[in-house]
């Protein structure tokens, strides 16, 4: 269950992040001109499960929080281009980079929870 938790929470703040970048880039009328709310989701989900698989189940616990934010970056910006590329949605390099750093960053913190939430579960379960 905590899996669904936790991609669940990267969906939401990939979703966020990428909304607020198209809100930036397209301004708040025209988000529906090649940024609808279908496409962002589809969009915030891919990045939201490859990035929990590839970066935080194998990556995160083999080299720590710092490289595997950075890899979070690159794969942030690699399925954004992708699949905008797939969707047709139009964003721009910058925007992909701007969408990216900041879903890093986002992940960099996701990082510490996730590591302060497994020391917590050790200590609970070595307490006997």
């Amino acid at each position: 269950m905590s899996h669904v938790l936790h991609i669940a929470v990267k969906w939401v703040l990939a979703f966020l992040v990428l909304m607020l970048i198209a809100f930036i880039f397209v301004g708040g009328n025209n988000v529906i001109s090649g940024y609808n709310l279908t496409n962002l989701l589809i969009l915030s989900f891919g990045v939201a499960v490859i990035s929990y698989f590839l970066g935080d189940l194998l990556l995160l616990p083999r080299t720590g929080n710092i490289i595997a934010s950075i890899v979070d970056f690159v794969l942030a910006f690699a399925i954004l281009w992708l699949m905008d590329y797939v969707m047709l949605t139009y964003f721009t390099w910058s925007s992909i980079v701007y969408a990216s750093l900041v879903i890093a960053i986002g992940e960099f913190l996701f990082h510490i929870y996730l590591e302060n939430r497994l020391e917590r579960r050790k200590r609970e379960t070595s307490d006997f």
